[in-house]
């Protein structure tokens, strides 16, 4: 039972460990993308204050906002679940102790 325990726990941290990697690289060419997005996007906004254009781009405006917000809550259930494979690894590590001083 003790050894069953200690595997589950470190099964659940190595997972937790590789999704935490994954995510890592996953989001940091996201991260180089939207930093210049958004510097575009303020070149954008003072080329429109200096030419005071009738709001032809007011649709894409609207657009870039639902698409960050998307990714933020996609990267953020990710997030969560690294720290529920984590959370599952102590949990398993103390019921190793556990059954162990039983």
């Amino acid at each position: 039972m003790k050894d069953a325990l200690q595997g589950l726990g470190e099964v659940n941290f190595y997972l937790g460990e590789y999704r935490q990697r994954t995510l890592e690289y996953k989001y940091a060419k996201y991260d180089q993308l939207d930093k210049e997005r958004k510097q575009k996007r303020l070149k954008e906004k003072k080329e429109e204050e200096e030419n005071k254009d009738d709001g032809d781009n007011i649709g894409d405006a609207d657009q870039e906002p639902a698409v960050d917000k998307w990714e933020e809550n996609k990267e953020n259930k990710e997030i969560l679940a690294v720290f529920n494979l984590k959370k599952a690894s102590t949990h398993f590590l103390k019921a190793t102790v556990t059954v162990k001083d039983a």
